[in-house]
């Protein structure tokens, strides 16, 4: 399962969803290739929806560590 971060936990926190609301979610292996692409929603990514998608990534092994990327932005970890 991925963790995603995206979501502020306080106001001094940025938001990693401006500028990629309609941004691919990509998950890379730890060598940086890309193991899944998940195309954005048609009313863009908000937090429940993003969140949902990290947890929901099918196929990825337990052996291997993961990042979950919306464009070039990193959003999460299976390392977290």
């Amino acid at each position: 399962m991925i963790k995603c971060v995206a979501r502020p936990i306080n106001p001094n926190e940025p938001c990693l969803l401006v500028d990629n609301e309609f941004k691919p979610l990509n998950i890379k292996d730890e060598d940086n290739h890309v193991q899944h692409t998940i195309p954005a929603p048609s009313s863009g990514w908000d937090y429940n929806a993003l969140e949902k998608a990290c947890i929901n990534v099918p196929g990825l092994s337990n052996e291997i560590a993961y990042c979950a990327y919306l464009g070039q932005q990193w959003v999460g970890s299976t390392e977290i």
